[in-house]
């Protein structure tokens, strides 16, 4: 390793490392997603180093602000292909809490339950993302994988193949030449940004119009204080903001509140005597939970963070830089599954590169299966629509009574119509089905549900012949053949 001083100011000089040799592969980030798709290249026998701007969560507990994963059939799928071994290593898997249901709780009506599978084997596992990064933090480190924290990336050039990363203690900025560079540094990725900046390409990613905090309900003498506690717990409200709230193993709820960004009911701004006020008119049962002291507590303690969605045309630059997860298809966490289709995304990675790898034995075409991999963008596309149309469907459809009927007969045509005909929730969460197939078949299954349930409310009403007939019509015979189509995905998993 070369060291040498740079910089215009001869009494404020850089400290500048050089890296005497390349990786293979650069990974940036190490979030769950740049640690799996670490995981994936060594296991194929690729040398790899790991960048990550924080510090180590494992030492420090930071978790960095996140959300609660709600892991499903996507996210357990990319899993699966880990060896028996390692999937033994990820104890927050085994200390995941199921959801087969939301529980929402009405301000001034009885609560409802809302399955989202006749199937009791479908189920949304609540997993806690720190435990998770950091299970993967330490597969990744087993495996030989060089993990190096607090060094942010700072710069990338592109014609020299060399990545630049800030020591965030010394200062000193440590230039790593590269093979590959993998890009898993989220939403606000500087790998993105530099990426099209060298292309001439506008960033598009987009601030959303909710923001959201964090919050926790403790347990209380080793028990749940939410009934009903094996559940997605939605609080939805007339008003702008609406609360969640997911159990975990140690008998706590992660929650969040979500709120306009901006403007006089963004809670960033509120005062301790404001959120207390809000959580006791507007979520009363878990005000008497938490009282104002908690509530205060965690309202300082967890700063408003604005939620952001990722649109970007390039993906990678030739057979050298390529972009994962939400740094390049971010989407809002409405429909929980963020951190699914981030994993999805590396597993057709892997897919592919193998498959590459079969048909080209005397060298790898990075800029062939980057071209390929890009493929998944339409993908990510509905995904984002998706995340963002749910925003409503949880700000208020959840309590309205036509939808909640409307969501009844999916589930009945789905028991009726299994491998044609599968509930919303269902296709996305508990199948991979491509998610291009996805749009194709909602879009069709919406307008379906719509004509047999115009100006009814009960479902002795329902005309299912008419049901039947549409569906013969206008749906394929079979989803899950159409699981195929894409890089091998298999039709369904439940469980590791």
């Amino acid at each position: 390793m070369k060291k040498h001083f740079v910089g215009k100011d001869p009494k404020r000089k850089l400290l500048v490392k050089v890296m005497s040799s390349s990786s293979q592969c650069v990974i940036v980030g190490g979030g769950p997603i740049g640690c799996l798709m670490a995981c994936y290249l060594s296991d194929m026998g690729f040398q790899c180093a790991l960048w990550e701007k924080r510090s180590d969560p494992r030492v420090l507990h930071d978790s960095g602000k996140s959300i609660n994963l709600a892991l499903s059939c996507r996210g357990l799928t990319a899993l699966s292909v880990l060896s028996k071994d390692d999937i033994s290593q990820l104890k927050s898997l085994q200390e995941s809490v199921p959801m087969p249901c939301r529980y929402i709780r009405l301000l001034d009506e009885l609560d409802q339950k809302q399955l989202y599978s006749n199937d009791p084997s479908e189920f949304l596992h609540s997993v806690n993302r720190q435990r998770l990064n950091n299970d993967l933090l330490d597969l990744a480190e087993k495996k030989g994988i060089k993990v190096t924290f607090e060094h942010p990336l700072v710069g990338l050039d592109l014609e020299k193949k060399q990545a630049s990363f800030l020591n965030a203690t010394s200062k000193e900025v440590v230039l790593v030449p590269y093979n590959t560079l993998w890009a898993a540094d989220g939403s606000n990725s500087e790998a993105r940004k530099q990426l099209l900046k060298y292309k001439g390409f506008p960033d598009k990613t987009k601030k959303f119009r909710d923001g959201y905090q964090e919050y926790e309900i403790q347990a209380k003498d080793g028990k749940y204080q939410l009934s009903n506690p094996e559940a997605f717990h939605v609080w939805p409200r007339t008003g702008s903001s609406f609360f969640i709230a997911l159990p975990n193993a140690d008998k706590t709820f992660t929650c969040t509140l979500f709120c306009p960004a901006e403007g006089p009911e963004c809670v960033g701004k509120f005062s301790d005597q404001e959120i207390v006020d809000l959580f006791r008119n507007q979520f009363p049962d878990v005000y008497k939970i938490m009282g104002d002291e908690k509530i205060k507590a965690d309202h300082k303690a967890n700063p408003f963070s604005s939620l952001y969605y990722v649109d970007t045309d390039v993906w990678h630059h030739k057979g050298e830089v390529v972009l994962l997860g939400d740094a390049a298809h971010g989407v809002v966490p409405y429909l929980g599954l963020g951190i699914n289709l981030g994993m999805e995304g590396v597993y057709h990675m892997r897919n592919i590169i193998m498959r590459h790898r079969k048909s080209h034995t005397n060298f790898i075409d990075w800029e062939a299966i980057f071209h390929e991999f890009s493929g998944f963008k339409p993908d990510c596309d509905y995904l984002k629509d998706a995340a963002i149309r749910n925003a409503d469907e949880l700000h208020k459809d959840v309590k309205d009574p036509h939808f909640l009927f409307q969501k009844e007969v999916e589930l009945e045509l789905q028991k009726r119509f299994p491998t044609q005909f599968i509930e919303t929730h269902g296709i996305l969460s508990f199948t991979n089905v491509p998610l291009r197939v996805c749009k194709r078949q909602v879009e069709t299954q919406e307008q379906i549900v719509k004509t047999i349930c115009a100006g009814k409310n009960k479902m002795s009403q329902v005309d299912f012949e008419e049901a039947a007939k549409l569906i013969s019509q206008n749906c394929s015979p079979d989803l899950y053949a159409e699981c195929n189509w894409y890089c091998q995905l298999p039709p369904r998993v439940s469980k590791l």
